[in-house]
Parts: C-alpha cells; sequence; structure tokens
C-alpha cells in the first residue's frame, strides 16, 4: 500500500495516518501516546521485540554454528525464515537476535 492510499484508507487519530504524513492534531496526540506507551514498556524493562540490538554475538553465534557444520540452509530452517540464507547486518530485531541465541543454544549447549 502506497502512502497515498494510506492517507486516503486511514481515519484521523491513528499513528499510521500521523506517519503516512498526517499533521493534524488527532493523529499526533495518537502518535504521542504510542511513543509514551513505547517509553513506558522500556522503563518497567518490558522486551521491545522490533527494537534494534547490535549483532556482534548473533554474527559470532552464527560463525560457531558454521564451524560446526551446520549450512545456511539448515540454520535458516531452524530460525524459522523462508528462504534459503541468514543475512545479519550490524543491527538486527531483539526477536532475530533471540532465535539466533536459541538455536545456538539448542545445539551448542550451555548459556550463550
Amino acid at each position: 500500500m502506497s502512502i497515498q492510499q494510506i492517507r486516503v484508507s486511514e481515519t484521523h487519530g491513528t499513528r499510521s495516518r500521523y506517519t503516512a504524513g498526517c499533521l493534524c492534531t488527532p493523529c499526533r496526540a495518537a502518535n504521542a501516546q504510542y511513543v509514551a506507551d513505547l517509553r513506558h514498556r522500556r522503563r518497567i524493562g518490558q522486551v521491545i521485540f522490533g527494537a534494534r540490538r547490535d549483532a556482534t554475538d548473533a554474527q559470532r553465534w552464527l560463525t560457531q554454528l558454521h564451524r560446526d557444520g551446520f549450512t545456511s540452509t539448515r540454520l535458516a530452517h531452524e530460525l524459522g525464515l523462508h528462504g534459503p540464507q541468514v543475512k545479519v547486518h550490524p543491527t538486527i530485531t531483539v526477536r532475530k537476535h533471540l532465535r539466533i541465541q536459541r538455536v545456538y543454544q539448542k545445539f551448542i549447549g550451555g548459556a550463550a
């Protein structure tokens, strides 16, 4: 869906309408509420799965798994990815980090 389609289909007073570019008061209020909720969740220590974090540990775990004979296709399958490759950028989501950590602990064992 394009930004123009979102602007037409979304009602005012939603964060999605705000992120599409609407600056009306109800849309700004919806975004402010979202930001306040996000800050509160971080303050109480709740894990935010979409947040980004450094991928150094994940890269190290994947390298170790490759050295132990796991193919990229096998790792992608274990991680629940649709493609045959595992791509790790300098930063990854918390969700992907936890998936890689789970697979590493499952096959290598011990705490990561």
